[in-house]
């Protein structure tokens, strides 16, 4: 039994979606559903971390159109990027037996440009006469949506057709606080395409009654931006993270040690009594893929594992006495040393990156909730609203004061 598609895009960019992005974005969430990654005895949700297909992975499924959803487990026994095939057969807890093979194969298109003919073809046997008899429309129906998707990615046409698009992420940032602490959430939405940013965040954290320095530290990385992260799925879109701050760990106490000490830790780490300053500076530069500089980016970007990230990464910058919050470091390939040929990248031509931005914070009023003021230079460095981030909904009356340099008010 066998299944083709075509993409309109180069046999490598849609090899590299296809092992790249999570299934579960792709596919009828009312078919299956991907629940669980395993690999040897380790067990992950693929939509909380996921870094790509790879071989010996197991997928633990459901299959959801049946009144009685089955269990259906397959596992990825061949991965071979060179000849652009993949693999994968039915383990013992599915209700079928065989396997499936996938070949990319690159072609001229009727316009002469190049092309992707994708075969899927499966060889299958059920285990009982009803499974072998609803295989092949379960097939279609789970196979067909996942490659449409993977068609409309690439059918958006060339970045060069129309500018970039940017929207704010929950329409605006957003500043949620109390007496004690404070979060700052600042993240945007951009039209796909590969693109490489430089994200750099720098704090200053001060004593109100003395005005002596607490804390001044900060950080800067450059991300390869070509797809989004499992958590902020949005077709034709990548997710840029400008800024998430947790106030928690603003005067650099560290982190939480002893069990039952918790409350005198925290009243040592909330930033009450103080204020400070958070600066945002943002660059991002187009990666054409004719660009002679593409292969050599790719190879200057390391992948992390969402499992291994808090023990790879700097231990400074730890999720648990760092104030950035770590997602997109967590997910996304990054480097914390400039790409060589980073100034020989094109700027990206939209006027709607806000370049540089600052947050002024104030918790010096006992018993008052924390105040925040956002100031950004210009009115057009604010991309406009946008959708919330799936599964984080905005808090209701949380966007933050905003005041624009060029005119001194909100």
């Amino acid at each position: 039994m066998g299944l083709e598609y075509v993409v309109h895009a180069p046999v490598d960019r849609v090899w590299k979606s296809f092992i790249s992005l999570n299934p579960n974005v792709r596919m009828d969430p009312k078919v299956i559903h991907i629940d669980h990654l395993r690999v040897g005895d380790e067990r992950t949700d693929p939509d909380q971390e996921w870094s790509g297909i790879q071989e010996g992975i197991v997928f633990e499924a459901r299959l959801l159109k049946y009144v009685i959803p089955q269990a259906l487990e397959v596992e990825f026994t061949r991965i071979s990027p060179a000849e652009h095939e993949v693999e994968f057969r039915y383990t013992e807890n599915a209700p079928s037996r065989g396997t499936q093979r996938v070949v990319f194969t690159e072609r001229a298109g009727a316009d002469g440009e190049p092309e992707t003919l994708i075969r899927h073809e499966a060889r299958y046997e059920g285990k009982n006469f009803i499974f072998h008899w609803l295989y092949p429309s379960t097939h279609h129906q789970v196979w067909d949506p996942f490659y449409r998707h993977l068609r409309r990615e690439f059918e958006r046409g060339p970045a060069s057709d129309a500018p970039p698009v940017y929207e704010t992420v929950h329409d605006s940032p957003q500043f949620v606080a109390d007496t004690e602490t404070f979060s700052f959430y600042w993240s945007l939405w951009r039209s796909r395409a590969d693109i490489v940013s430089e994200r750099e965040i720098r704090w200053e954290t001060r004593d109100c009654a003395s005005g002596k320095v607490l804390s001044a530290d900060g950080e800067k990385y450059w991300f390869l931006d070509r797809e989004t992260i499992p958590q902020a799925p949005r077709e034709g879109f990548l997710y840029l993270v400008l800024g998430n701050i947790v106030g928690l760990h603003l005067r650099g106490i560290g982190p939480y040690m002893k069990p039952g000490d918790y409350a005198e830790w925290k009243a040592r780490a909330i930033p009450r009594g103080a204020k400070g300053e958070i600066r945002f500076r943002t660059e991002v530069r187009t990666l054409p893929e004719s660009s002679p500089a593409y292969d050599e980016v790719l190879k200057q970007f390391s992948r992390p594992s969402p499992a291994d990230f808090p023990k790879v990464e700097n231990p400074k910058h730890a999720p648990d006495r760092w104030p950035v919050y770590f997602d997109e470091r967590a997910h996304k390939a990054h480097s914390a040393t400039e790409p060589a040929v980073w100034k020989s990248l094109p700027k990206d031509s939209s006027s709607l990156i806000p370049v540089e931005a600052w947050l002024e914070w104030n918790a010096c009023e006992a018993g008052k909730k924390i105040q925040g003021v956002l100031h950004i230079p210009s009115k057009d460095r604010l991309p406009p609203g946008g959708p919330d981030r799936p599964g984080k909904s905005a808090d209701p009356g949380s966007p933050v004061k905003i005041i624009y340099s060029d005119s001194g008010s909100d």
